[in-house]
């Protein structure tokens, strides 16, 4: 299956034109297929196709440790924390797929459904809730813990 999406990828770049836009408009039309060596890679592009935001405004809604995330930010810390990165991710805006993508680049494991509190944050990405502190009002109406 990968191999068939490799070749429908490589049969789209082999017809296409040399002109910027087209190359653009490919990479936009297929960002989800791009590999990414580091998880500051996968942050910093991601931030770099969403023009509304900031690294220092996504620290500040993420309501982080500044330095810890700037260290995830310029490659520092490749490995950080599940429940540190879940903060930043949702302070970007991202989506659950685009979230677990980053867990993953952390190594780290995806929300799960099954667990209490991944389940409480599932709800707050699905209903874009983009400031911490909302979510752990959410968290604490619930019972749980605040991250």
């Amino acid at each position: 299956m990968n191999d068939e999406r490799t070749t429908d990828l490589l049969n789209e770049l082999n017809s296409m034109d040399d002109k910027p836009e087209s190359f653009q408009a490919f990479m936009e039309r297929h960002a989800s297929a791009q590999t990414f060596h580091t998880l500051a890679d996968y942050l910093n592009y991601y931030i770099s196709q969403n023009p509304d935001l900031h690294i220092a405004d996504v620290i500040k809604r993420s309501n982080t440790d500044k330095n810890y995330s700037y260290q995830i930010f310029n490659g520092r810390k490749k490995h950080p924390d599940k429940y540190k990165l879940i903060p930043l991710c949702i302070a970007m805006k991202m989506s659950v797929k685009e979230t677990n993508r980053a867990l993953f680049m952390a190594g780290q494991p995806a929300l799960a459904p099954t667990e209490t509190l991944d389940a409480a944050l599932i709800i707050c990405i699905n209903h874009e809730y983009t400031e911490m502190i909302a979510v752990n009002e959410y968290l604490a109406v619930n019972g749980l813990q605040p991250l």
